[in-house]
């Protein structure tokens, strides 16, 4: 009875099930993942980046958990479009073993917009989707917007109980690529949490193995920090990062409690960690009937 999705009488004279057309969604998600950094340059305070290439980097590991707010519409019978409006942390395990040796931790947070389709198709219980979303994040510490794009594919099997519930289950695939340039700055007590303010350059870098070249650089840095290492000096940098495991398997089961209300959960396992959570309420707008 509903203008959305557009073609739909024609599918439902087929005798096919339809959700409602409008939906409204609240998603947990929570991904551990390693990154590789590269192309690293580093400043202190108004001093220029300086390449800091020759840095060795043992792990670095990325945990990030987003709470989302998604409204989407059943455009067509096929295609699904949404808006996405989210919040997100992170937190960052760096090991740098040459030639500074630190474990540190960057902590970062801040909002995000995005959107996305959904593409799927099915026939006498079985389904397949193909979804493509885009969500920019503002994080503080950071200069620019993080933009990440994720696609993944799904194919799965629905279940009908006697009691009108549905159940569907499935396995798929998830590509997820972040923006791989990144701005920002930290003061030296979060870059070297612990560390006396009056340790100076020399008494962490590894000496031996740094040749002309890298000598001077450091020498550089050290008169930006004015020799030492207070808390009020600026880390200023840039980077490029990516996923190293961009790909990774997805398990995930919905149940349709009604055709208002949906709980659905999703794991991501090989290669990249995650979990989703989601309750999603659908419904029709009476003033789109046609």
């Amino acid at each position: 009875p509903y203008l959305f999705p557009l073609l739909g009488k024609k599918v439902l004279d087929k005798g096919y099930s339809l959700p409602l057309p409008w939906g409204l969604n609240f998603n947990y998600f929570f991904t551990e993942q390693d990154i590789v950094i590269s192309d690293l340059k580093v400043g202190f305070n108004d001093g220029p980046l300086l390449p800091m290439d020759f840095i060795e980097f043992e792990k670095t590991t990325s945990t990030a958990q987003s709470g989302n707010l998604r409204v989407d519409l059943w455009l067509f019978p096929f295609l699904n479009v949404y808006g996405i409006v989210a919040g997100a942390s992170t937190a960052t395990n760096v090991d740098i073993s040459w030639p500074i040796q630190i474990s540190t931790e960057a902590n970062f947070s801040g909002t995000g917009v995005g959107g996305g389709l959904t593409g799927a198709y099915g026939y006498e219980g079985y389904w397949v989707s193909l979804d493509t979303n885009w969500v920019s994040m503002n994080l503080d510490k950071l200069d620019d917007n993080v933009v990440t794009h994720v696609l993944s594919v799904r194919a799965g099997k629905g279940f009908t109980f006697k009691n009108g519930m549905q159940l569907a289950v499935w396995g798929g695939a998830m590509r997820v690529d972040i923006s791989s340039e990144t701005m920002g700055q930290l003061s030296l007590s979060e870059l070297f949490p612990g560390m006396d303010p009056g340790q100076t350059i020399d008494d962490i870098v590894v000496s031996g193995r740094l040749d002309p070249v890298q000598e001077e650089i450091l020498e550089e840095l050290k008169n930006q920090a004015g020799g030492s290492l207070p808390d009020e000096v600026v880390v200023k940098y840039s980077l490029n990062k990516s996923i190293a495991d961009p790909w990774n398997m997805l398990l995930g089961a919905q149940l349709e409690l009604s055709k208002h209300w949906y709980l659905r959960t999703e794991v991501g396992l090989f290669g990249r960690f995650s979990v989703l959570a989601s309750v999603q309420y659908r419904f029709g707008l009476p003033f789109f009937k046609i």
